[in-house]
């Protein structure tokens, strides 16, 4: 992943996620066990590696001693949310497949995850003022699109996520938010 003082992809949920899959992928091929695998990615495959020596088994319950705690302690948390976000817990009400497709945002209303939509863009749009003109809290825009005016104003193109019926009105109206995107870019003092 890209990162410098103008531009860091870590912050685009969607980069972020794809590059934890690659890496846990990674993992998973080099130990077979997911247990060791959460370990790695917590403390480093060198950590995994050198239990592993010490205790001569592959086994996380058997070697999780010779491992820091922080990591022992961050696979114990994840084995600990994986059984309550199951519904196993007692305190999930969504089925796996159900909650796959739902997130909730800052204010508490739930995103169908699965209606949002990609547009890619080009121009130096500005993300308060495609906010403004879909209708959409600028907090939850930039959650879904957390590195759009950075990486507009260094590249060409950006893939844009938004909700179905805000993408509607994006494209009705992206002339007149380019115009004011531009605007407010030119004249520091624009009122948004």
């Amino acid at each position: 992943m890209k990162v410098s003082n103008r531009y860091d992809e870590r912050r685009d949920y969607l980069k972020s996620t794809h590059a934890a899959g690659k890496y846990l992928t990674y993992l998973y091929r080099i130990y077979g066990d997911w247990l060791l695998v959460i370990a790695a990615y917590n403390g480093g495959p060198g950590k995994v590696n050198t239990a592993i020596r010490k205790s001569g088994c592959r086994d996380f319950w058997k070697l999780q001693y010779n491992l820091p705690a922080e990591s022992r302690n961050h696979v114990k948390k994840f084995i600990a949310t994986h059984y309550i976000m199951e519904g196993q817990g007692s305190i999930a009400t969504l089925t796996k497949e159900q909650a796959s497709i739902y997130q909730i945002n800052e204010t508490g209303a739930v995103i169908d995850m699965a209606s949002l939509k990609t547009q890619t863009i080009s121009g130096r749009y500005n993300s308060k003022v495609i906010a403004k003109f879909v209708e959409m809290d600028v907090k939850e825009f930039n959650r879904l699109n957390p590195t759009l005016d950075k990486t507009l104003a260094i590249t060409t193109t950006y893939q844009m996520k938004l909700p179905e019926e805000k993408l509607k009105l994006f494209l009705e109206k992206k002339n007149d938010i380019l115009s004011e995107s531009v605007q407010a870019l030119l004249n520091p003092d624009y009122k948004l």
